[in-house]
Protein backbone atom coordinates (compact mmCIF):
# COMPACT_ATOMS: atom_id res chain seq x y z
CA UNK A 1 0.00 0.00 0.00
CA UNK A 2 2.92 2.36 0.60
CA UNK A 3 5.30 0.88 -1.96
CA UNK A 4 4.09 3.17 -4.74
CA UNK A 5 4.90 6.23 -2.63
CA UNK A 6 8.23 4.67 -1.71
CA UNK A 7 9.28 4.40 -5.36
CA UNK A 8 8.24 7.98 -6.08
CA UNK A 9 10.29 9.13 -3.08
CA UNK A 10 13.51 8.17 -4.90
CA UNK A 11 12.44 9.88 -8.11
CA UNK A 12 11.75 13.11 -6.23
CA UNK A 13 15.34 12.79 -4.95
CA UNK A 14 16.58 12.69 -8.56
CA UNK A 15 16.75 8.96 -9.42
CA UNK A 16 15.08 6.94 -12.17
CA UNK A 17 13.49 3.73 -10.96
CA UNK A 18 11.92 0.68 -12.56
CA UNK A 19 9.91 -1.72 -10.45
CA UNK A 20 9.71 -5.51 -10.79
CA UNK A 21 6.44 -6.87 -9.46
CA UNK A 22 4.12 -9.84 -9.81
CA UNK A 23 1.45 -9.45 -12.43
CA UNK A 24 -1.52 -7.44 -11.21
CA UNK A 25 -3.90 -10.02 -12.61
CA UNK A 26 -2.22 -12.72 -10.48
CA UNK A 27 -3.49 -11.15 -7.26
CA UNK A 28 -6.40 -12.93 -5.55
CA UNK A 29 -7.83 -9.47 -4.95
CA UNK A 30 -7.73 -8.52 -8.65
CA UNK A 31 -11.36 -9.50 -9.44
CA UNK A 32 -12.60 -7.16 -6.71
CA UNK A 33 -10.10 -4.28 -6.82
CA UNK A 34 -8.11 -4.82 -10.02
CA UNK A 35 -9.26 -1.58 -11.62
CA UNK A 36 -7.98 0.37 -8.62
CA UNK A 37 -4.69 -1.56 -8.49
CA UNK A 38 -4.06 -0.69 -12.13
CA UNK A 39 -4.96 2.97 -11.59
CA UNK A 40 -2.64 3.27 -8.59
CA UNK A 41 0.24 1.49 -10.34
CA UNK A 42 -0.07 3.41 -13.61
CA UNK A 43 -0.53 6.71 -11.80
CA UNK A 44 2.55 6.07 -9.67
CA UNK A 45 4.62 4.96 -12.66
CA UNK A 46 4.12 8.40 -14.18
CA UNK A 47 6.43 9.64 -11.42
CA UNK A 48 9.21 7.05 -11.86
CA UNK A 49 11.46 9.50 -13.74
CA UNK A 50 11.29 7.54 -16.99
CA UNK A 51 11.24 4.19 -15.22
CA UNK A 52 8.30 1.82 -15.32
CA UNK A 53 6.54 -1.15 -13.77
CA UNK A 54 8.00 -4.39 -15.13
CA UNK A 55 5.61 -7.25 -14.46
CA UNK A 56 7.21 -10.66 -14.07
CA UNK A 57 4.97 -12.43 -16.56
CA UNK A 58 7.45 -11.87 -19.43
CA UNK A 59 10.72 -13.14 -17.95
CA UNK A 60 12.72 -13.42 -21.17
CA UNK A 61 12.50 -9.71 -21.97
CA UNK A 62 12.88 -8.72 -18.31
CA UNK A 63 16.48 -9.97 -18.09
CA UNK A 64 17.55 -7.68 -20.93
CA UNK A 65 15.60 -4.73 -19.55
CA UNK A 66 16.91 -5.12 -15.99
CA UNK A 67 20.49 -5.53 -17.20
CA UNK A 68 20.11 -2.37 -19.30
CA UNK A 69 18.66 -0.49 -16.32
CA UNK A 70 21.63 -1.51 -14.14
CA UNK A 71 24.09 -0.60 -16.91
CA UNK A 72 22.42 2.80 -17.21
CA UNK A 73 22.68 3.49 -13.47
CA UNK A 74 18.94 3.31 -12.80
CA UNK A 75 17.47 1.93 -9.61
CA UNK A 76 15.62 -1.34 -9.94
CA UNK A 77 13.17 -2.15 -7.17
CA UNK A 78 12.18 -5.77 -6.74
CA UNK A 79 9.23 -6.76 -4.61
CA UNK A 80 10.47 -9.96 -2.99
CA UNK A 81 7.73 -10.87 -0.55
CA UNK A 82 5.78 -13.20 -2.81
CA UNK A 83 6.47 -16.70 -4.20
CA UNK A 84 8.05 -17.22 -7.59
CA UNK A 85 11.53 -18.68 -7.20
CA UNK A 86 13.40 -21.80 -6.15
CA UNK A 87 15.53 -20.56 -3.23
CA UNK A 88 13.49 -20.42 -0.01
CA UNK A 89 14.21 -18.40 3.09
CA UNK A 90 12.45 -18.53 6.47
CA UNK A 91 10.14 -15.68 7.47
CA UNK A 92 8.03 -15.74 10.64
CA UNK A 93 7.89 -19.56 10.70
CA UNK A 94 7.03 -19.81 7.00
CA UNK A 95 9.16 -20.25 3.88
CA UNK A 96 9.22 -17.75 1.03
CA UNK A 97 10.92 -18.48 -2.28
CA UNK A 98 10.79 -15.12 -4.07
CA UNK A 99 11.80 -14.39 -7.64
CA UNK A 100 15.59 -13.99 -7.73
CA UNK A 101 16.29 -12.58 -11.19
CA UNK A 102 17.05 -8.99 -10.19
CA UNK A 103 19.08 -10.14 -7.18
CA UNK A 104 21.11 -12.56 -9.30
CA UNK A 105 21.79 -9.87 -11.91
CA UNK A 106 22.72 -7.31 -9.25
CA UNK A 107 25.18 -9.74 -7.70
CA UNK A 108 26.73 -10.55 -11.09
CA UNK A 109 27.08 -6.87 -11.97
CA UNK A 110 28.25 -5.97 -8.44
CA UNK A 111 25.37 -3.52 -8.03
CA UNK A 112 24.68 -2.57 -4.40
CA UNK A 113 21.52 -4.09 -2.92
CA UNK A 114 19.37 -2.44 -0.27
CA UNK A 115 16.28 -3.54 1.56
CA UNK A 116 13.79 -0.85 2.40
CA UNK A 117 10.21 -0.14 3.35
CA UNK A 118 8.09 2.99 3.69
CA UNK A 119 5.00 2.91 5.84
CA UNK A 120 2.65 5.21 7.68
CA UNK A 121 3.96 6.28 11.02
CA UNK A 122 2.19 7.95 13.86
CA UNK A 123 0.29 11.04 12.85
CA UNK A 124 1.32 12.41 9.48
CA UNK A 125 4.95 11.30 9.46
CA UNK A 126 5.84 8.37 7.21
CA UNK A 127 8.62 6.04 8.32
CA UNK A 128 11.41 5.04 5.93
CA UNK A 129 13.57 2.09 6.98
CA UNK A 130 16.47 1.09 4.76
CA UNK A 131 19.60 -1.03 5.10
CA UNK A 132 22.39 -2.02 2.72
CA UNK A 133 22.70 -5.76 2.18
CA UNK A 134 26.10 -7.43 2.53
CA UNK A 135 26.38 -9.27 -0.79
CA UNK A 136 29.42 -11.38 0.18
CA UNK A 137 27.32 -14.43 1.06
CA UNK A 138 25.53 -14.60 -2.30
CA UNK A 139 21.87 -15.14 -3.07
CA UNK A 140 21.00 -17.04 0.11
CA UNK A 141 22.69 -14.39 2.26
CA UNK A 142 20.79 -11.61 0.48
CA UNK A 143 17.48 -13.38 1.12
CA UNK A 144 18.34 -14.07 4.75
CA UNK A 145 19.16 -10.40 5.36
CA UNK A 146 16.08 -9.22 3.45
CA UNK A 147 13.66 -11.38 5.43
CA UNK A 148 15.42 -10.65 8.73
CA UNK A 149 14.96 -6.94 8.02
CA UNK A 150 11.30 -7.46 7.14
CA UNK A 151 10.74 -9.57 10.28
CA UNK A 152 12.16 -6.77 12.44
CA UNK A 153 9.96 -4.16 10.78
CA UNK A 154 6.84 -6.33 11.10
CA UNK A 155 7.59 -7.03 14.78
CA UNK A 156 7.65 -3.28 15.45
CA UNK A 157 4.90 -2.21 13.04
CA UNK A 158 2.69 -5.10 11.81
CA UNK A 159 0.64 -2.74 9.64
CA UNK A 160 3.73 -1.78 7.63
CA UNK A 161 3.54 -4.99 5.60
CA UNK A 162 0.73 -5.65 3.17
CA UNK A 163 1.77 -9.29 2.81
CA UNK A 164 -0.53 -10.50 5.58
CA UNK A 165 -3.06 -11.04 2.78
CA UNK A 166 -0.97 -13.90 1.36
CA UNK A 167 1.14 -14.89 4.39
CA UNK A 168 -0.81 -18.08 5.15
CA UNK A 169 -0.20 -19.28 1.57
CA UNK A 170 3.52 -19.72 2.35
CA UNK A 171 4.50 -23.22 3.49
CA UNK A 172 5.60 -23.77 7.06
CA UNK A 173 9.31 -24.10 7.78
CA UNK A 174 9.88 -27.85 8.21
CA UNK A 175 10.52 -28.92 11.80
CA UNK A 176 14.05 -30.20 12.37
CA UNK A 177 14.21 -33.90 13.14
CA UNK A 178 15.95 -34.50 16.44
CA UNK A 179 18.03 -37.66 16.79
Amino acid sequence: HHHNSFFCFFVFAGARISVLAASEEGSRLFPAIGHYIQRVNRGSALHFGGGKYLFTDNLRSLVKIVKAEFDDGALVASLCDFPGGQLASPFLGRQIAPPMGAITLALKQKVPIYTAILYGGYGKNPVLRMREIDCASGESGVLEQYFSFLENVVAQAPGAWQGWDWFLDFPLVPAEIET
